[in-house]
């Protein structure tokens, strides 16, 4: 079962709200957002997924062990909460901050209507009509066990048949070393044949992927969190997600 996995608590607050409740906090560990940034025990997959921190508006961390929360008076709980709802946070259950201890005291079906609800919609798509590629088939609308796991991963996944590579949060320049390591090459084609590759980039900046199967549909995984499952979709869907971003196409060389 998908599982948020929270070690410590964290709470993404502005620099006015830190300066209003600053003796409060005095001795809590607050990170700045860039400091966060470049964490490693803190700007995890797990944490970047949970909190979808690239959406949030904020200027510090406020990191925090199990308890800390519950154990403040009820006046500063609710101005907490009022204040990461504001900037953004997806951690919300109803009128509820998730905390490390108000998601362990949850039961399993609690649970799993809370993820699910904030689960990416299925494909519709008949996979049936679709010849071959039987392995890609097998993980249609299936959603990862855990974060981390995204369009890149499943784009070299398509490509390599490894799948240790589906389950990883691949980035970029790992990306485009497999791909060339594999003999794929940039073409300037603009049509698209079975087994290419489609980069999407904005501003020169790779942001997305997906692998053709024919014509009509790729092999696809929307963003790194559990709740995007890898789906055969259809291409226009992508190009159509993707509208205000430039594309390349990647072919295998013979």
């Amino acid at each position: 079962m998908r599982d948020l996995q929270l070690k410590e608590d964290l709470f993404f607050i502005s620099e006015i709200f830190l300066k209003e409740h600053k003796y409060r906090m005095a001795n809590q560990l607050i990170l700045s957002v860039k400091e966060y940034q470049k964490h490693s025990d803190y700007h995890t997959v797990n944490n970047i997924s949970n909190h979808r921190s690239w959406t949030l508006k904020c200027d510090f961390v406020l990191v925090a062990p199990p308890g800390w929360y519950e154990s403040q008076d009820q006046h500063f709980q609710k101005e907490l909460f009022n204040e990461v709802k504001k900037n953004g946070s997806f951690l919300i259950d109803e009128q509820q901050i998730i905390t490390s201890n108000y998601w362990r005291h949850l039961d399993q079906q609690s649970k799993r209507r809370w993820i699910e609800t904030e689960d990416e919609s299925l494909s519709l798509t008949d996979i049936d009509e679709i010849e071959n590629y039987e392995y890609l088939k097998k993980y249609h609308n299936i959603f990862p066990n855990n974060h981390g796991p995204n369009c890149f991963a499943a784009c070299l996944y398509a490509i390599t048949k490894n799948e240790f590579i589906l389950d990883q949060w691949v980035w970029q320049e790992t990306f485009l070393q497999t791909l060339s390591r594999n003999n794929y090459r940039r073409v300037k084609d603009n049509y698209f044949q079975a087994k290419d590759v489609i980069c999407f980039l904005k501003e020169d900046h790779l942001i997305h992927t997906c692998f053709v199967l024919n014509k009509a549909y790729c092999f696809n995984k929307n963003g790194q969190t559990f709740h995007e499952p890898w789906k055969i979709v259809d291409l226009s869907e992508v190009f159509q997600t993707f509208s205000d971003s430039k594309y390349s196409i990647y072919r295998k060389s013979q």
